[in-house]
């Protein structure tokens, strides 16, 4: 092989293991919001802060991008076409959290349980499975998100996610400006 070749399986390695990194963090510590940038991250908040779907379009990641779709929404339908099991079943909750009645029952079958949690947190909304959250950020979100209270971001120590925090909780999307993307 030639050095030109190594270095294009190099850094298609690379990718691949930043998003299996991204993937695994949610995994991990319950938070369905795990985007591969801050540009991603940007969109996404502005999408569901303001109910503007259209800010979705450009979302690199597929499943991140349908969950933006849902929760701009407030509709099911995008997370149908979610590739990440666990993840589709958090978005059927979370997307429903504004109707009546809600649909946390979608939260039962996730097989990770910090992300069962997160999602049964939002959506039903019980601040309990929140606490249970052992991700410090994670569970500030899940607070912030259940009640819509934004005052549970200013404790999140990355500042993108306290922003995303802030916009999505609060429905503002003008937090959504100061991500770094």
């Amino acid at each position: 092989m030639n050095v030109k070749t190594l270095v294009k399986i190099a850094a298609l390695c690379l990718v691949l293991a930043a998003l299996a990194q991204s993937a695994a963090q949610a995994q991990y510590s319950g938070n369905p919001f795990i985007y591969n940038s801050g540009r991603d991250q940007y969109l996404a908040c502005w999408g569901m802060a303001g109910n503007i779907s259209s800010n979705c379009r450009d979302i690199s990641d597929f499943n991140d991008k349908e969950m933006c779709y849902a929760l701009s929404d407030n509709t099911q339908t995008p997370c149908t076409s979610i590739t990440d099991r666990n993840l589709q079943l958090a978005c059927y909750g979370m997307a429903a959290r504004f109707w009546v009645p809600n649909y946390p029952s979608n939260c039962c079958d996730i097989t990770d349980t910090n992300l069962r949690n997160f999602c049964y947190g939002v959506s039903t909304p019980d601040t309990s499975y929140c606490s249970t959250l052992i991700d410090t950020n994670t569970k500030l979100l899940c607070y912030a998100m259940a009640t819509s209270n934004s005052s549970y971001c200013a404790s999140i120590n990355n500042p993108n996610d306290e922003w995303f925090c802030y916009g999505v909780s609060s429905h503002t999307n003008t937090y959504c400006g100061s991500i770094i993307q």
